[in-house]
């Protein structure tokens, strides 16, 4: 297994410190039924699947170059209405590596393969996701929807501290409103939340 770098230790802080954040509104993702197509002359990857958000399934249908392509495409046009941060957030690599050392037979491709996938927010920054499998469909899909569960709720957890500020305010918690913008300041770095404060300022 490797060393995670600076950069995903980072990460799984604010993983940790969303999931504090949310409880219970915390939105686990999931796929069910996936279906892949793959056309080698055009070299395009057509994918159908269903996507679960806690109780909601939502049908995705993508075309791309690979599986990790046509997937992050597909789930990205579907939750951009709702989640602002993903029109901020391009899909920019992914590395794939093999460990020998989890081979179970002494000969063979019986190994494990971690896919990671790249992904670039607005202001530049550079995320990885990975996840390891037997097969690489099935890492590769773990990484697509780690990096679309990272995102998305780390928009729910933004919205709820803007809410959680105001309310600090109006009841002149001067403790909780200076442990809310703190936890607020981890958080933002990760992409810009300019559209979505303003989306939300506009429904209330």
């Amino acid at each position: 297994m490797k060393k995670l770098t600076p950069d995903q230790v980072e990460q799984g802080k604010i993983t940790k410190r969303v999931k504090d954040i949310l409880g219970l509104r915390y939105v686990d993702i999931e796929i069910q039924q996936m279906m892949i197509h793959e056309d080698l002359v055009s070299e395009v990857t057509e994918v159908h699947c269903r996507l679960v958000l806690r109780e909601e399934v939502i049908s995705v249908e993508a075309c791309g170059a690979g599986l990790v392509d046509s997937l992050f495409k597909g789930i990205k046009s579907n939750l951009a209405s709702r989640y602002c941060s993903f029109e901020e957030i391009s899909f920019e690599d992914f590395t794939i590596d093999v460990d020998p050392t989890t081979r179970r037979k002494k000969v063979g491709t019986d190994v494990e393969v971690m896919v990671g996938v790249v992904v670039a927010n607005s202001r530049g920054s550079r995320h990885h996701f990975n996840s390891s499998a037997r097969s690489f469909n099935t890492a590769a899909v773990r990484a697509v929807l780690k990096a679309i569960e990272y995102y998305l709720n780390c928009e729910v957890a933004v919205l709820l501290l803007k809410e959680l500020i105001e309310d600090a305010q109006a009841r002149n918690r001067a403790d909780l409103e200076t442990l809310y913008v703190n936890s607020l300041s981890d958080i933002v770095p990760n992409t810009s939340y300019v559209k979505v404060i303003k989306k939300w300022k506009e429904k209330n």
